[in-house]
Formats: C-alpha cells, structure tokens, sequence
C-alpha cells in the first residue's frame, strides 16, 4: 500500500462521513472520485508557494460552486453555522485532495491532515453519534498510519504493535472529539447568540421601568443602515397598557402572513443577528422589501419573520407609510390606572396651560418634562411608590427614555390623546469610513407614538438630545470604523462568491489553468534540459587531430561552412582543391566517425604530416 493511496483513503473516509451524517448521497457520488485519484495516479506536479495558495483559492471557487448546484443534504446542519457546513466540508476535502497531487505541499502532509480536520469540525455540528465517532476513529488511524509511512505500520510481524497502538489512540481521541465536537459546537452556538443578540429589552413581555439601564454601556451592533435618511427611530415593539411601572403588549389581534410585494427603496438596514425575532424598521417607511417574500404582520405594524426564516435585511424608502399601517385607536390606547388619573391630570394642566390642540399640548408637555427633569442613566426610586409618579412630583428627579416616554404617554392619555410606547433603537452614530450608520444595543430607545386627527399615528420623542451624547459618540471611533468596513467588506465579498458561484469558478478557473500549463511547460523544459546532457554524454567528443586539420584548413584560406557536414566539405575542397589530400583525410575521419572503418591513431598521424607539410604545429 502505498502513501498516496492511504492519503486518498483519509479523504474518502471524510467524504463518507460527511455525506453519511447529512444523508447527501450526490455530495458522496461527486467527491469520491476527487478523493480517489491522488491515490490511483502516479503523476504529481510542482508548486511553488505562491502557485499553491492561487490554485486553494479556485478550489474555494469550485467548492462554492458545487454546493450550489448539488441538491444538498437531506438533513440540514443546525446552528447558526448550519448553512456553512456543506461549503466547508466541500472546500476542506477538495483542498485536502488536491494537495496529494503536490510533489512537496506546503507544510507537509501534517498540513493535509490537518485540513481534514475542518471536515471533522465541520460535521460535528450534527450529532451522529455512532456514525460520527466510527468515522473519526477511520480517518485518525488511516491519517496515523500514513504519517508514519514508509514505516508500514499495517504489515504483519514486529509492526502490529504500531498498528494496535494507532488503532488504540485513534479510537480514544475519535471518541472524545465525537463527545467534545458537538458540545463544543452548540455552546458557541449559544455563545454566538448571547453576545450577538439584538432584542435584549426588546421583547414581546412586559417592558419594566429601567429595563433598558443594562444596555447603555453595551457595544454589541444591532443592525447597520446604509444610505440612511429620515426617521431615526426604528420600531421594535408596542407597548399598550401601563401599571405599577411595567407596559405591556396588547394580546389581542391576529398576526397574519401577508406577502411583501414592494420593490425596495434606497435605505437598507442589514440586521447583525440572523435569526432576529423582528424586522427593524421606522414608523416612516414605504415600498417596503424584505429578505423574505413574506412576513408576519401584527396590529402594531411590527414585522416578523415566518418560522423557518430568518430577518436578515430590510430595504425601504423614507415617508408615510402605505401599507401595513398600524391599527387604529383600541380603548387601551387612553386607559389609565384609576389612582394615578387625578394626579396625571393635574400635571398636565399645569404643562399644556390654555392650548387645546393636540399637537401643541404634545408639544407642551415635551417642553415641561424636559425643563422640569434632567437626563439620567442611573438613579434611586423609593421602593413603595409608583415609580413614574414619584419621577413626575420629585422636582428635578433624573430618568432615562423609559420614564419620559412613559410620562408623556400617561400624560397626553390625560388629556385625551391616544398614545403608545415604543421600544426600539434610535440611529445616531456614523462610519465615515465605510459610508454607513451602526446601531448598538446602547442605541435602545424608547418614544410615544401620540395619535392626532388628520395624521394618525405620529412618532414623539420627548427624551432629552443629551441623551444622544451619553448614548455614544456619534461618529464611530477611526479604528474600530476602519476594522468594522474591512469586515463588513470581506464579508460582503464571501457572501457574493457564495451566491455567484460561477462567477467565482469563471474567474478563478484561468488561474488555476495557467497554473497547470505553466507547471506541465516546466515540467517539458525541465525534461528536455535533462535528456540533452545525457544524450551528449553518450557521443565521444571529436578527437583533437580533427580540430587541429580544421583550424589548418583555415588558415590557409579554407573554413569550414557553418553546419557543413564534413562529406560536403570533403567534395568542396576536391573541386577547389583537387589533389590536396585534405579531402581524403576528411573522408577517412566520416568514415571512422560513423561507420567504424578505419583507425584512430593512423588517421591522427596522417593528419599530423598533412599538417606538418602546410607548416602548422599541432597544439
């Protein structure tokens, strides 16, 4: 057996694996050929350094390219990397094969193992069990034993104990990797999803009082926005009934499924959590298109994605809304507790005075909270009392979005506006690098959303603009920006050669074609260099008798002609010459030369005395 062939075994087996653990038999029908024939072919090229990272980078191109036009396993990976497997088990076993075509890869074959090690990781996102831990164990001992090649750990006699002790060690560390792989795998996973998260607060229960201080300090990106205008406040949930400083949603009304047919604006908001439970998007939004052909829509005009789909990304033009408005005014959007109703209506009197249009008592009491109440992001509360009261009567008492918000919902509820609280994100903050706007969990926010005659639903923001410096700096910091555009751009990159995978392998299939040709012209000139000298070396070089007769000819005014044969300078010198008796001598060296006839050592002291009479010395 050789080590080329345990090579091609080892990619095998991860083939087998992968396709055994996804249950994708044309994945197993198209790589194991690949995998085979570095073992069945003896022909190995030479790559240098730079030559071998081009023709990894096509790989990448072709594998991308075979996922999207194989059907794919029929049980799909899970995880937020579950989408990935199959282009990484492709890519690591295309790359790994490739290289026992390589006459020296670089790194070795430790590194072609170690490239099989990406399909082990990559399937250990499944739990196979069994399956799984038969299929490390294979590749370790058949990756042990051509390590150790040309040793033959598998032949019989004073060898079986490399054999035992390779089989041993492969079924121990295949058993800890198929315990520790998908363990492994899921607490990233959930890692991934705590420290990505982009709802934290922003939840479908109640919203307390001060829920939101834990973000305030929180870097974690949301969402970024490109092309960004208009409305900064992006909608998360709607919040409806208020009591003992806790809103709550309003539970009834259906949430329906409702095709999302707009072509997209200009703004784009690309959500940082793929999973997110909601769209993200701006009371202020028209032509509304989403990642998905359809979404779940409830009453509040908050956007959902349908099981089985993930919000990814949302495109829309600024300006009113023309579909999927929010629901009309219901009775919660102007009920009140009944013991805070004589103090809320007496601090909103005091604040709007004699205005009696809506808009302008808004307007009011905006003005009212903000002169009478600083901005603040930590304070104490008197642990028996209704918080938003005690906020409303303490003069000079601080309180963060939560409380102005709620203060200006109650209070306009007082005075017979519809209200309700919104909890979102407000975009504040800008990459001047990358040319877009990020939203951090820092950024979560709160406003009211009042309804007036004649506009209907219209967002208030009553918190004070303080708050927007406390929130953050408004321009992202110069190297994080730089950092977060080159991520953002490698990522969009990745993304665009995994959905034009054609486009990749068409641009990258030419340099892998120079690769070759330039490599098998190498390899010819490389031969030919090779041949020549040998064939050289198998002809005796001419004897010095016939230099010294040559040179004697030319300096008596009789040079050889570039190329000329000997014979024809022989019959070139009888017709110029006749009777010289250089021209036999010529005849007599062909003779010697190619036919055998003749003596060297008569012919060399013939030439001596022709010489010797034209007056030349022999050298």
């Amino acid at each position: 057996m050789s080590g080329r062939l345990l090579g091609s075994l080892c990619m095998v087996t991860l083939v087998v694996l992968y396709a055994g653990v996804g249950q994708d038999p044309f994945a197993a029908l198209v790589l194991t050929p690949v995998a085979l024939l570095p073992g069945l072919l003896r022909w190995r090229i030479r790559l240098n350094l730079f030559a071998q990272g081009g023709l990894s980078l096509a790989l990448l191109g072709i594998a991308a390219f075979l996922v999207r036009l194989l059907p794919g396993p029929q049980v799909p990976f899970r995880g937020v990397m579950g989408p990935l497997v199959p282009f990484l088990a492709t890519a690591s076993i295309l790359i790994a094969a490739h290289r026992l075509f390589l006459d020296q890869p670089a790194g070795g074959d430790r590194a072609t193992v170690a490239h099989g090690f990406w399909c082990l990781v990559a399937c250990g996102s499944q739990r196979a069990g069994l399956l799984y831990a038969l299929g490390c164990t294979l590749y370790l001992a058949l990756a042990g034993a051509w390590l150790r090649y040309p040793s033959k750990p598998w032949a019989l006699g004073r060898h079986r104990g490399w054999w035992v002790l390779i089989l041993t060690l492969s079924s121990l560390l295949a058993g800890a990797l198929a315990w520790v792989i998908p363990k492994a795998h899921a607490r990233i996973v959930g890692w991934l999803i705590e420290v990505s998260t982009t709802q934290i607060g922003l939840h479908d229960g109640p919203l307390e009082l001060g829920s939101l201080e834990g973000l305030a300090d929180s870097d974690r990106i949301v969402a970024r926005i490109f092309h960004f205008e208009g409305d900064p406040l992006l909608r998360g949930v709607v919040y409806h009934d208020y009591n003992r400083g806790r809103w709550l949603t309003r539970q009834t009304g259906l949430t329906r499924s409702t095709p999302i047919s707009g072509a997209g604006g200009p703004v784009e908001i690309r959500l940082e959590r793929s999973d997110s439970p909601r769209f993200l998007l701006p009371l202020a939004s028209r032509n509304l298109a989403l990642n998905t052909p359809s979404a779940l829509v409830d009453p509040s005009g908050i956007f959902l994605p349908i099981y089985g789909t993930s919000a990814q990304w949302a495109r829309y033009e600024p300006g009113p809304r023309d579909l999927h408005l929010p629901e009309p005014v219901q009775p919660v959007d102007l009920s009140l507790p009944p013991r805070m109703l004589s103090a809320l209506e007496a601090i909103a009197r005091r604040f709007v005075g004699d205005a009696t249009d809506p808009q302008e008592q808004l307007l009011r009491l905006q003005r009212g909270l903000q002169a009478e109440h600083p901005y603040a992001t930590s304070f104490r509360r008197p642990s028996q009392a209704e918080p938003l009261l005690a906020f409303l009567e303490t003069p000079g008492a601080g309180g963060h979005c939560e409380y102005f918000a709620s203060a200006l919902a109650l209070l306009a509820r007082s005075l017979g506006i519809p209200t309700r609280v919104i909890g979102g994100y407000r975009v504040s903050e800008f990459n001047r690098v990358g040319g877009y706007h990020v939203v951090r969990e820092r950024n979560a926010h709160a406003w009211v959303e009042a309804y007036l005659p004649g506009q209907g639903w219209v967002s208030w923001d009553p918190t004070p603009a303080v708050s927007l410096e406390v929130a953050g700096s408004l321009e992202t910091p110069l190297l994080g920006a730089w950092w977060d555009a080159i991520l953002i751009w490698g990522g969009e990159g990745f993304q665009w050669a995994l959905d034009h995978p054609s486009k990749v392998a068409l641009g990258l299939g030419p340099v892998a074609l120079w690769i070759l040709l330039r490599e098998l012209w190498r390899r010819r000139q490389a031969a030919r260099e090779t041949r020549l000298p040998g064939i050289l070396e198998q002809i005796d070089p001419p004897p010095a008798a016939l230099h010294q007769l040559l040179r004697t000819l030319e300096r008596s005014g009789f040079p050889r002609g570039a190329s000329e044969p000997l014979e024809a300078m022989a019959r070139r010198l009888e017709e110029q010459r006749p009777g010289d008796g250089a021209a036999v001598l010529l005849q007599r060296y062909a003779a010697l030369r190619y036919g055998g006839v003749g003596q060297e050592e008569e012919l060399a002291a013939a030439v001596t005395r022709y010489c010797a009479r034209r007056g030349s010395t022999a050298e």
